[in-house]
């Protein structure tokens, strides 16, 4: 078997090794996770698709003329990320195109989280909240 013909069987097998390093062991570690966190959400999208990155699909459930006005507040929250990446005049399709995209199960699953999250502080009767992390000096 000639080299080419071995690289194209691993290329197809869905085998490969990506070599990771750098000058400091922190370096190392910070690089490592990025592409271990990149494989994963690739796998993810293979799986479950992909979306328009940057939430701009969180903000068109907000623009969406069918979501009831009782959940204004809440709704007003799936902005969030648009008004923190400053991408209010970008639209899905522009995202899309740019091409910056993620996972759908990525999107999914944070949704899942923060509206199990916020279940637990409104039917909760105290909550400790550690406000140092708020200050900043």
């Amino acid at each position: 078997m000639t080299f080419f013909k071995k690289r194209l069987a691993n290329f197809t097998a869905g085998i490969a090794t990506i070599y990771v390093g750098g000058y400091s062991q922190v370096e190392m570690k910070e690089r490592y996770d990025r592409v271990e966190d990149s494989v994963y959400a690739t796998q993810a999208a293979m799986t479950d698709g992909i979306l328009a990155g940057g939430g701009t699909s969180l903000a068109e459930v907000w623009n969406d003329k069918a979501c009831d006005k009782d959940f204004a507040d809440f709704l007003d929250l799936l902005k969030t990320p648009q008004r923190i990446l400053k991408t209010t005049d970008k639209t899905s399709e522009d995202m899309y195109n740019s091409g910056v995209i993620e996972p759908f199960l990525v999107t999914k699953t944070v949704l899942e989280n923060a509206v199990s999250t916020a279940s637990l502080v409104l039917t909760a009767d105290v909550a400790i909240l550690n406000m140092s992390n708020f200050y900043m000096n």
